[in-house]
């Protein structure tokens, strides 16, 4: 209305004559408008009110409501011709009041609002002063998209022109319990709204919500802190928080996943990171029980935190007045008197009692009088504790005092003070608040004290001027040389001087043996500002570290701050053993800032875990990160010294001092390892970061290296270390208190974070296109898991417009491999691409290397560059260096040759790598494919045999020109028991990549691979994996999955995604093909059965097994876990559909005292065994549920007989003991 109207045609302009009437009785009416050939003539035209187009097309000037009705026009294509009629119905329109619908509870708030639903009242969504009418509805969105709910629609109609829609719910909350999504749609023609929907998220007044018991976390004030809730399959997650008992939880942030992404944040200090809760630099004030409600639309979950904020003292200890806490602390004191404690800054409000460490009858020590003053000021407390002591022992005797905090349950606020009080003899009782001497007696002690130092002086001076007069002339320069006969004994006196023994005429002494052999070693200097120099030099190494990070190494014009790239996985930390998998369970951090800081995995010594390409050295790099650059929410900012180590580069090395100097130290300083062990010594707080364990080549040699004592907390005993490395290799002794942690990879969010950060920014478009090509890739959502395939995948895929898709990881990685090649391809002038070509596709020489490397008992994945050329050739090694699949680094190397000058004991070596270790394992398993191709290795790789012979290609031999072929290549044709060695080293868990890549490049190694791995049974796993890698006939993979599935099967809740998917992928085979499976072992993984979704058994990850009618006997083991009577009830829903089935397990969980009869009537048809095993008597089992009366009874190994009230509340007491509150799922 009030605008141009036009009712199109398309008749041609040949068209002799047309005529529009605004009516059909063509008789009592004259044309509005004629237009004959280009002539336009009539009374609609003379009143301006219609005009019309060449194509015939009806043009209304000024619309309004009297034009709505029905129109005809008349066409004549020639004045001969057969006149046609169309009729038309016009309909008038208006744009609305209302721009979208309108929620009433919402008012017009942009977005998605959030209210809180009560009792008996009702939600209503209106759309006013439309025309035509546009109805509006009520749905609910879900996780499976909109679905209907009951609501009344009314329709008014008071100006006779405009319509008003009104629609009302009063169930919103049919499909879930405590969250829904309303969504109010508009059904009308486009462009009269600017949105068709407006939505609401509903949360309903259940008082269920207050029953959930909070987790209580402990957070230092002034740091940041990240409040975990559910990360999978959730649509929306809301925020809430109570401050005080009397009032209400009031909601602090909100956001929508389904559809377009929603966030809300309602007051300012919070801020939403994925789904979890972050403030920055919480206050005390932020103190409070916190809760997250996540929902899908159909399942909704609840999880509260008690945060309770501390704030530690300043000092951070408590402090005794006389002690001035630089060492332990003796006051001298008489034997009655006052002592007094002091903490300072301290939150939440404490106390403070002393009393003596151990009672001695004989030293009766008594504590009376004591008073506590506490003062408050801007939030925080000063305590005070004063106490008169009385002392009837001995003179001089000397008893241990303690002060320390009490009345807090907080951890990091349990401090304490142990000090001695040294009695003499005195007269009036005085208040010790310093060291007492009034009777002489201290002067006497110290008299002393200067008497025997004075002889220690005179003794050291006579032995230095004997040593310097047997030196002579052997001094030289700024230089001194130790004479040494061996390695070893160099080694013992670079010890020496490494652990403060500076006695050079023992070192001297030592290397006396052989007076031709001599090291020269740098003379201490007094270089001003060592420490300052020290960390300048560190820091300068770091940021040349993580300022050259490469997502895609082929692509060396793109360099990137790590800061800039990095996004946080998962991170898990290790809970408790489990009995189930013999692993131990596992619960999450929130954040990587959590691994120095959160107070469950505060230890001096730390392990963190990964798979290959799970990022362990990236997270590594951004720690040096945050040290170098101080960031404020880190706790690094506080660390004195980083030193982070690569393990690989190690080999030989013993001395961690010398590491420094070699690794992580410029060329041209000046520090030498004495220097750098005095700089540490006096550092207050190091963090020593170990990266890479399973590749560190001394890990099995037995020699006393650093890393050993470090490790086992035998030296930087006070310092924190962490040891990163592959689960599979971690160090065969550490000590108890060692915390451990793992890498779990990315999820969705994360991925979709690294997609927004690392690689498109802002552009949704290109974001889109990316999250399409994964689409497309089902098969690489469970491979993209780890976080060095998903970056290259965005990166590559950003990169090129064209994408192809994969069915395996091996497919993935030989098309990474070409993008390497083709990238640097496209640079070469056409002469260059021939030979090119050639390089690509012939490695073989690089294959044994990686191979040679990897299969060793200690692995070498470091070489020399001479070694290298040597092996490849100069062209070959340079182009795979420029491509980015070989790296090399620039190493210090100390000579251990005696005979070499001195000028030749520090010398610097280029070492070369692949550019990750994924990539060696890709090239060894060129080698390994080719050799099963041809050799037999079907033998008992897990039987002891003699020491291998097998000689290596390795770089002694080639320095001696003597290289040879490894004896087992050379004598293996036919000799099966040989093979063992081949592949001894070659751990199926450690290097699962080698195997998986073997089978997807060669069918008839895969084969025999797989029948390998299939001879033990730990290896049943690696073996599902390299099944679905191969490709070849039908009946080879139906061979595979019988020989598995006549074993157990088994899923693990720490099986990674891709595991588990196809583990149920070969399940699914064996259904198709009627395999009949005897064993299914759910191990902590399973959740529920979907009833609704046709009877799927669906686990914790949302796989989902479907109704295996070929299964024989199902186990479900929940450690610590109730199964309520509905979950029961679908699970033997579910059996009784299994036709095969002959045998149901539960073990250590908890069941329902009975069952429904209907629940069992098929169950009973086919005597199927249902055991119930809480207490995991296997294999007799606890109780079997009689099918008839549907009770449980004792198995003959239990007693028998039916089960009492008594013994079920006994195996409820039994299992409230073992496992503490029930768990649910």
């Amino acid at each position: 209305m009030d605008s141009v109207g036009i009712i199109q045609c398309a008749f041609s302009e040949d068209v002799d004559t047309i005529f529009w009437y605004n009516t059909t009785d063509l008789l009592k009416s004259d044309a509005i408008i004629t237009l004959q050939d280009t002539v336009k003539y009539g009374t609609g035209l003379e009143s301006g009110e219609f005009d019309i187009e060449p194509n015939g097309s009806l043009i209304i000037t000024n619309v309004s409501l009297k034009h709505e009705g029905t129109y005809t026009v008349i066409k004549l294509d020639s004045p001969t011709s057969r006149p046609v009629k169309y009729i038309i119905s016009v309909l008038v329109f208006a744009k609305t009041f209302d721009r979208q619908p309108i929620i009433r509870a919402c008012g017009n708030k942009s977005g998605i609002c959030f209210q809180t639903f009560q009792p008996n009242s009702e939600i209503v969504c209106t759309l006013r002063d439309a025309r035509p009418v546009i109805p509006v509805k009520w749905m609910v969105r879900t996780a499976d998209g909109d679905r209907n709910i009951s609501s009344a629609l009314v329709v008014t109609n008071d100006t006779r022109t405009y319509f008003t829609s009104r629609v009302t719910a009063t169930n919103p909350f049919v499909y879930s319990e405590i969250l829904s999504l309303l969504v109010c749609t508009a059904d009308g023609p486009p462009g009269l709204l600017e949105k068709n929907e407006s939505l609401v998220l509903l949360q309903n007044r259940d008082e269920t919500l207050m029953n959930v018991k909070p987790k209580t976390i402990f957070v230092e004030r002034d740091t940041k802190i990240q409040l975990h809730c559910t990360y999978s399959n959730i649509s929306y997650v809301v925020w809430q928080v109570n401050q005080s008992p009397e009032v209400a939880f009031k909601t602090i942030a909100y956001a929508v996943y389904a559809g377009e992404t929603f966030t809300h944040i309602i007051y300012e200090n919070y801020r939403l990171q994925q789904t979890s809760l972050v403030v920055d630099g919480i206050r005390i004030e932020d103190a409070g029980t916190y809760r997250c409600i996540t929902g899908n639309g159909y399942e909704d979950d609840v999880i509260a935190y008690d945060l309770q904020v501390f704030v530690f003292p300043d000092p951070g200890y408590v402090t005794v007045d006389g002690c001035d806490h630089q060492q332990y602390c003796v006051l001298e004191v008489q034997p009655q008197g006052n002592l007094t404690c002091r903490l300072r800054i301290i939150y939440p409000q404490v106390e403070l009692d002393i009393t003596q460490v151990i009672e001695q009858s004989s030293n009766s020590l008594i504590f009376y009088d004591k008073s506590i003053t506490t003062t408050e000021s801007r939030g925080t407390f000063d305590v005070l504790l004063k106490a008169k002591y009385r002392h009837s022992g001995a003179v001089l005797s000397r008893l241990t005092v303690n002060c320390e905090v009490v009345g807090v349950n907080i951890d990091a606020l349990h401090l304490s003070t142990t000090f001695d009080l040294l009695f003499i003899n005195g007269g009036e009782s005085t208040t010790t608040g310093e060291n007492l001497s009034s009777d002489g007696h201290s002067y006497w002690i110290i008299a002393v004290v200067l008497a025997v130092l004075l002889i220690l002086f005179s003794v050291c001076g006579a032995i230095i001027y004997k040593v310097r007069d047997r030196r002579g002339k052997g001094r030289k320069g700024n230089y001194s040389e130790y004479k040494i006969t061996n390695r070893a004994d160099r080694d013992k006196i670079l010890t020496n001087l490494r652990n403060g023994d500076r006695n050079e005429e023992q070192a001297k002494k030592q290397s006396m043996k052989n007076p031709d052999e001599v090291i020269p070693m740098i003379a201490k200097g007094d270089y001003p500002g060592k420490k300052d120099m020290f960390i300048s030099q560190l820091k300068a190494k770091y940021q040349d570290l993580y300022d050259a990070v490469q997502p895609i190494s082929y692509i060396r014009d793109r360099l990137y701050c790590v800061d800039r790239v990095f996004v946080e996985g998962g991170i898990e930390y290790l809970v408790a053993k489990d009995r189930i998998e013999g692993q131990g369970t596992w619960d999450k951090l929130c954040s990587y800032h959590d691994i120095l800081h959160n107070e469950r995995v505060k230890s001096t010594r730390r392990i963190i875990e990964g798979e290959p390409g799970y990022g362990k050295s990236t997270l590594t790099v951004q720690l040096t990160y945050d040290w170098c650059n101080k960031i404020p929410l880190s706790y690094l900012k506080d660390i004195d010294v980083l030193i982070l180590l690569r393990l690989r580069q190690l080999g030989g090395v013993t001395s961690v001092y010398r590491a420094i100097k070699q690794f992580l130290l410029p060329k041209d300083s000046k520090l030498t390892e004495s220097d750098i062990a005095d700089i540490i010594d006096e550092c207050s707080s190091v963090l020593v970061i170990l990266d890479g364990y399973d590749e560190y080549p001394d890990q099995d040699v037995h020699v006393d290296s650093d890393v050993t004592s470090i490790i086992m907390r035998k030296m930087f005993q006070q310092f924190e270390v962490i040891l990163t490395t592959r689960s599979s290799y971690l160090p065969k002794k550490y000590p108890a208190l060692t915390k451990r942690l793992k890498l779990t990879g990315f999820d969705d969010i994360a991925r979709d974070q690294y997609i927004r950060k690392a690689v498109v920014g802002d552009d949704v478009k290109a974001a889109e296109k990316i999250k399409q090509k994964l689409k497309e890739n089902p098969v690489l959502l469970d491979l993209f898991q780890v976080p060095l395939f998903f970056v290259m995948f965005a990166h590559m895929s950003y990169e090129s417009k064209q994408f192809q898709k994969f069915n395996s990881v091996t497919s993935f990685f030989r098309y990474m491999i070409s993008c390497f090649h083709s990238h640097m391809k496209n640079k070469m002038e056409d002469e260059n691409v021939k030979k090119y070509d050639l390089f690509e596709t012939e490695h073989t020489e690089l294959d044994r290397i990686a191979f040679d490397g990897l299969s060793r008992k200690d692995q070498r994945i470091v070489w020399t560059k001479d070694y290298m050329c040597e092996r490849l050739g100069q062209e070959f090694y340079d182009q795979y260096v420029r491509i980015g699949i070989l790296v090399e680094e620039e190493v210090l190397d100390i000579s251990d040759d005696p005979n070499a000058i001195i000028s030749e004991h520090i010398q610097y070596k280029t070492e070369v790598r692949f550019y990750h270790k994924l990539f060696c394992e890709w090239y060894a398993a060129h080698h390994l494919s080719a050799y099963a191709s041809r050799h037999d290795v079907n033998f008992d790789p897990w039987k002891e045999s003699k020491e291998s012979k097998r000689s290596y290609t390795d770089e002694d031999s080639l320095k001696n020109g003597n290289v040879e072929e490894p004896e087992y290549e050379n004598n293996i044709e036919g000799q099966t028991g040989q093979t063992g060695h081949y592949l001894k080293y070659l751990d199926p868990f450690d290097l699962q990549y080698v195997y998986r890549f073997s089978c997807g490049l060669n069918r008839i190694a895969a084969d025999k691979i797989i029948g390998y791995l299939k001879t033990h049974q730990d290896a049943t796993k690696s073996a599902i994996l390299c099944i679905l890698e191969k490709s070849g006939r039908m009946e080879d993979l139906l061979k595979d999955v019988k020989d598995l599935c006549s074993k157990q099967v088994d899923i693990y809740e720490r099986d990674s995604l891709l595991l588990q998917r196809s583990t149920i992928q070969l399940l699914e085979i064996a259904l198709a093909n009627k395999i009949s499976i005897s064993r299914v072992y759910l191990g902590n993984c399973y959740s529920t059965v979907d009833l609704r979704g046709g009877n799927h058994l669906q686990l914790k990850s949302n796989l989902s097994i479907p109704v295996l009618t070929t299964l024989n006997r199902l186990d479900i083991v929940e450690q610590g876990r109730e199964i309520t009577s509905e979950e029961f009830t679908g699970i033997l829903q579910y059996s009784s559909k299994c036709l095969a089935l002959k045998e149901l397990w539960f073990t250590y969980c908890l069941l329902p005292q009975s069952v429904q009869a209907e629940s069992v009537s098929v169950l009973r048809s086919r005597n199927v065994k249902v055991i119930w095993d809480l207490r995991g008597h296997y294999p007799w089992g606890g109780y079997q549920l009689n099918l008839q009366s549907c009770l449980w009874e004792g198995t003959d190994d239990y007693g028998g007989g039916m089960m009492t009230d008594e013994d079920y509340q006994s195996e409820v007491e039994y299992f409230r003991q073992e496992y503490g509150t029930l768990r649910r799922q």
